[in-house]
């Protein structure tokens, strides 16, 4: 099983919103979460945290629709396929709660890390 801390959670994101482009908003095309395009292409920034961790082959990509991030990392860890920290696991919630309501990703993912700092003081 792969262990993720927030600190690896962290960096997987910062180059994620680099790539992309800190400024690149997600438009969801549906209501509820899309990690994962009809072809396969990962969506939005979980979606690519966890293609970029192979985190998608591990587990169907339909299993991780409609649910949050959160969750997601539960069905992870419940198949004992990876397990994240409880930092990890709240800066990947945040963040997508962010792009969710419209915020790019740099704001998101900035939005995220003042989540996680004000609530574990780190």
């Amino acid at each position: 099983m792969i262990e993720y801390t927030y600190e690896d959670v962290l960096q997987s994101l910062k180059y994620i919103v680099h790539a992309k482009g800190e400024r690149y908003i997600y438009h969801r095309s549906q209501q509820h979460c899309v990690y994962y395009e009809k072809n396969g292409e990962p969506s939005c920034l979980v979606g690519h945290f966890l293609y970029e961790n192979e985190l998608v082959m591990a587990h169907g990509i339909e299993d991780y629709e409609d649910n949050n991030a959160e969750t997601v990392v539960g069905m992870l860890e419940a198949n004992e396929i990876a397990a994240f920290d409880e930092r990890a696991t709240e800066l990947l919630q945040r963040a997508q709660e962010c792009q969710d309501w419209g915020h790019s990703w740099g704001d998101s993912l900035n939005t995220a890390i003042s989540c996680v700092t004000n609530k574990y003081g780190v």
